[in-house]
């Protein structure tokens, strides 16, 4: 047999099991996922992990918490160790710009000796970024290639970005 909970919920659930989430807690977990907000997010389901405690099951309540505890954890991407996610551009935006992870690299280049020095230079800081900031410095992080058309900005722009496994922006 069925019986309803609430007229606003519009839901009906076995008479012998109790609900899992009120009416409410659902409206509030679907509002925080819409606005981006994952600790609000995450509040509401704990809200709901407790409240299935209070009803008895436990088992439920200990997989929330879990999976709780599991998303506040960070995620390395797939694919790049140290990708960096990018928002696909939209409406005219999206036809002006385009961002990849290229797979050129330095050795695929013959830039001049004092280039290629500079070159490694921002390489080797981007790889000890977090040695760098634990002593208060930060990695270079804007590079400006000026040069006539043809001499391969867009190229070394590639290979630098593909040799600090970041995404170049074009």
């Amino acid at each position: 047999m069925l019986r309803c909970l609430s007229t606003s919920a519009r839901c009906c659930i076995p008479s012998s099991e109790s609900p899992v989430a009120t009416a409410e807690q659902v409206k509030a977990l679907i509002r925080s996922h819409s606005s981006h907000d994952d600790e609000q997010f995450r509040s509401v389901a704990l809200q709901i992990a407790a409240h299935s405690a209070r009803l008895g099951n436990t088992r439920l309540a200990e997989e929330l918490r879990a999976l709780v505890e599991q998303s506040r954890r960070p995620q390395a991407p797939a694919g790049s160790p140290r990708a960096v996610p990018i928002a696909r551009p939209t409406g005219e935006l999206a036809d002006l710009v385009s961002a990849s992870y290229p797979q050129t690299r330095l050795v695929d280049m013959v830039p001049p000796e004092s280039a290629r020095a500079q070159f490694q230079l921002v390489v080797h800081q981007q790889h000890q970024s977090d040695r760098l900031r634990s002593h208060g410095l930060a990695p270079k992080r804007r590079l400006r290639l000026v040069a006539p058309p043809g001499c391969g900005k867009t190229m070394t722009a590639a290979a630098l970005a593909g040799e600090c496994q970041l995404p170049l922006i074009e």
